[in-house]
């Protein structure tokens, strides 16, 4: 009997987890329109993409759909998850390769909602995002949104929080944002790593 049990449960969690992606897919699909920002479907697409962060194919591509001002709206209503949203989706843009015309969507995608928030947590993850994936795939156009989003860190929390990241980078990685930067343009705890 316990056997049934189990199964019906498993049955009843996939059913679930299935309507669960279906109703954050088209969720994703309005909210990849700007006009469309109510902070109730919002509220209700960071629950479901809260439930789902770990599968990394929707993740994924969910960031990369869905309109940048959605994430604003998403650190008002939930701070903490948007926040543990975004470091998802730099691990897992992080470690592994991309075309490399796609690349070049990644960092326009992490400067965009780097535009987006305030959060010094996220703008911090989001800047060694592209400045790993712009240097691990040598893209030029992404190293110089890394080095975008790097000058603007001005704030001692998120240049000390991108700073310990970048420390993560090769030393060829480093000379390469140095050059990107320049020497004396970044904030202290961000140029300190660079040089």
């Amino acid at each position: 009997m316990s056997d049934l049990k189990a199964a019906w449960a498993d049955s009843v969690g996939i059913r679930e987890k299935e309507s669960g992606q279906r109703e954050l897919f088209a969720l994703r699909a309005e909210l990849s329109e700007p006009a469309s920002l109510e902070p109730d479907e919002v509220s209700r697409f960071l629950e479901l993409l809260a439930r789902l962060e770990d599968d990394p194919d929707v993740l994924h591509e969910t960031v990369m759909q869905i309109d940048p001002q959605v994430f604003g709206v998403m650190f008002g209503q939930d701070a903490n998850s948007t926040r543990r949203i975004i470091e998802r989706f730099v691990e897992l843009t992080t470690s592994q390769g991309w075309g490399f015309d796609y690349t070049d969507k990644i960092g326009d995608r992490c400067l965009a909602i780097f535009e987006q928030i305030s959060d010094f947590e996220g703008r911090a993850a989001l800047a060694y995002c592209a400045a790993e994936v712009g240097t691990s795939h040598n893209r030029w156009h992404v190293m110089s949104t890394a080095a975008k989003m790097l000058l603007a860190l001005t704030d001692q929390g998120g240049a000390m929080a991108v700073g310990e990241r970048l420390r993560k980078l090769d030393s060829r990685a480093l000379e390469t944002l140095r050059e990107y930067c320049g020497i004396g343009r970044c904030h202290p705890a961000i140029d300190n790593v660079l040089r």
